[in-house]
């Protein structure tokens, strides 16, 4: 205990330790660091005959892409360690976009002899039920487990009995998500520390938070209180400063979102079909009993594009984007639960959305169909409705719409019937080229893929000859934010780069 822990992979000079990756038949690595992710996917071509083969060979790409409000001069995966000092942050590996899978990490809080310890979170999003912070009152001994944190609310501030607090990240080897990042401050025997900010609340008084202060909650328009609304620092039986009642809550007065059990049934905008309110923030969590998954079938949708939006997180991609007036394509969870979370801001409100949701048991049979949610696996496996369901089967895929700046070539949307993306000068397509309207289960028609986005073309380039140099963006000033760039180096068979 005290001794510096380490479990990370690190990322300084390479990308998660891309030169040590090798892979049989590959032809070549794709270093990805994206807004949500940070991981290294080998892409396998053709089976050849070379046998193992390190990243290196024949071609490096390197992809490098900006968030929407940071910027750095690169990146680097550190874990856990011991932390000395009054005050102080603690930030996940890859945060915020992501951490890394199979994570272990351990931070040790130690503060001075007689002071506590508080954690203020600032941002919380991990994956809930399979990836936990877990909290220890002390040293991370199962004798000091104080609480295991999951989920994507941001819990409240959490105090210490004594000097030490420790934290441990575990995640499993699947999806991940944003991460944490967490304020500590050490805390004298006088001091409450902050009692802290519900979501949709407001904080007034307070100082240093000593004992005899007091702070006063309210909550923004749309919002009433569920507590006390105000609290006073006093000293409990063991002299130590304690707020005399939780923090309250802000809860909505046209409440919406929650918990959603069952094995199908309706989520909808509040006010639908009516029009929603202007600073809505709706959170739905589906569930779904263990093994089992979920699809989201969306039958209208109508938003104020990119200021309103729909996030879809626990299915594949991990985090969905929705906004706009296209009715998006069923939506399939890779494990038993999807969150769902609403977010209008002042402006223009629309009708909103409204979506039929079925939970589903994979079950596995030989078949000659063909396989379904290309990329899955790449067995003969169907997913089949285990109770309900649509009663009327769906022959046609929802207008997928068209990518902005580029445009959409087919307007057959029958099952069976193929769809092309292009984009403008100056961009580029992400995403698939093309896609398929395909029958799911036996009542769901749905594309192959989501429709593919054009971004501009920002910088990147391809190199050849026996060495040379390429920069980021502007360097050494910073790049700018959005930035997507693509080198791609070639060297002449049979040297390596």
């Amino acid at each position: 205990p005290g001794e510096s822990l380490e479990g990370s992979r690190s990322a300084h000079g390479r990308c998660m330790g891309v030169s040590n990756l090798t892979h049989s038949g590959a032809d070549r690595c794709l270093a990805h660091l994206s807004r949500r992710t940070q991981r290294v996917t080998t892409k396998t071509g053709a089976r050849g005959t070379k046998g193992r083969m390190t990243a290196m060979r024949c071609f490096l790409w390197s992809l490098v892409m900006s968030s929407l409000s940071s910027r750095a001069e690169g990146f680097i995966y550190t874990c856990g360690g011991t932390l000395k000092g009054r005050n102080g942050s603690i930030e996940s590996p890859g945060f915020p976009y992501g951490y890394p899978n199979g994570a272990n990490c351990t931070w040790v809080v130690v503060g001075e002899e007689g002071s506590r310890i508080q954690l203020i979170f600032l941002s919380f999003a991990i994956e809930e039920e399979y990836d936990f912070l877990s909290l220890y009152d002390g040293h991370p001994h199962p004798a000091n487990f104080r609480t295991r944190l999951t989920g994507f609310q941001v819990p409240p501030p959490v105090t210490s009995t004594g000097n030490i607090f420790s934290l441990r990240l575990t995640s499993d080897f699947a999806v991940s998500a944003h991460g944490f990042k967490l304020n500590y401050e050490e805390l004298h025997s006088t001091s409450c520390g902050n009692p802290g900010v519900p979501p949709k609340a407001l904080l007034s008084g307070g100082g240093r938070f000593a004992v005899g202060d007091r702070v006063q909650y309210s909550c923004v328009p749309g919002y009433v209180l569920d507590g006390h609304a105000t609290l006073t620092c006093i000293t409990n039986a063991g002299n130590i400063a304690v707020w005399d009642f939780p923090a309250p809550i802000c809860r909505a007065e046209d409440t919406c979102g929650g918990t959603v059990r069952g094995g199908s049934g309706v989520v909808t905008s509040p006010g639908y079909p009516g029009n929603y309110g202007n600073q809505a923030d709706c959170t739905w969590i589906l569930l779904a009993e263990p093994g089992d998954t979920i699809s989201v079938i969306f039958t209208d949708f109508q938003t104020e594009e990119k200021y309103d939006y729909l996030e879809v997180e626990g299915s594949e991609p991990p985090t969905i984007m929705l906004s706009g007036t296209n009715v998006p394509s069923p939506i399939v969870s890779n494990k038993n639960w999807l969150r769902l979370h609403f977010v209008t801001d002042g402006n223009h409100r629309y009708r909103g959305f409204s979506a039929h949701y079925q939970v589903k048991r994979s079950v596995d049979f030989k078949s000659r169909g063909v396989k379904l949610f290309p990329g899955k696996d790449s067995s003969n496996k169907f997913s089949i409705l285990n109770e309900g369901g649509v009663r009327q089967a769906s022959n046609s895929c929802p207008d997928p719409g068209e990518p902005e700046n580029g445009r959409r070539h087919g307007s057959d949307f029958s099952i069976g019937s193929i769809v092309q993306f292009s984009c403008g000068e100056d961009y580029v397509l992400q995403g698939s080229k093309s896609i398929s309207c395909q029958r799911v289960a036996e009542v769901f028609a749905a594309w192959s893929d989501h429709r593919p986005v054009c971004k501009v073309k920002t910088c990147g380039s391809n190199l050849q000859g026996p060495s040379g140099t390429f920069t980021s963006p502007n360097f050494p000033i910073q790049y700018e934010n959005n930035a997507q760039c693509v080198w791609i180096i070639t060297a002449s068979n049979p040297n390596k780069v």
